[in-house]
């Protein structure tokens, strides 16, 4: 008797075993896709313009729904003479400690914006908070990060 390694039946249980691995792949592959891109929203907590009204400090928080993570930013707006603004970023930080619902100010890292003259902002954080942005000058800015006590 001759047997045959590949015929009709072998042929139809290795296509159905494919699509079903192929299908399982793509399930797996499209919850951990999910997992990865969380639901991400930003929102302004303050805004400071300065003496001159020509630059203004922005305050933004961004808090994803599916990790407890919460950046904090400061972003100089300054008006050019062309009309165009420009966008510094002066103040980053990454931290943990976002709890509740979020909505404006409740999950957001307390920050204190002071502006002294239009060629400097002072941006007070939490002393436990490690900033990642530099205290190097841009466009003509001076920005001071200063840490402060917890503000209670």
């Amino acid at each position: 008797m001759h047997f045959r390694l590949f015929n009709a039946n072998n042929a139809a249980f290795l296509g159905v075993t494919i699509a079903f691995g192929a299908v399982a792949l793509a399930m797996v592959l499209g919850y951990f896709g999910e997992w990865r891109d969380p639901d991400c929203q930003v929102y302004p907590v303050q805004t400071l313009p300065s003496p001159s009204g020509v630059r203004s400090a922005v305050h933004e928080q961004e808090a994803c729904g599916s990790t407890d993570q919460l950046r904090t930013t400061v972003v100089v707006r300054s008006a050019n003479p062309s009309g165009s603004t420009s966008m510094t970023l002066v103040f980053s930080s990454l931290t943990g400690s976002a709890l509740g619902i979020m909505s404006v100010g409740q999950r957001s890292l307390p920050l204190l914006l002071r502006w002294n003259g239009d060629a400097e902002l002072m941006v007070g954080y939490p002393a436990d908070v490690k900033p990642e942005a530099s205290t190097a000058s841009a466009a003509g800015l001076r920005v001071v990060l200063e840490p402060i006590k917890p503000l209670r």
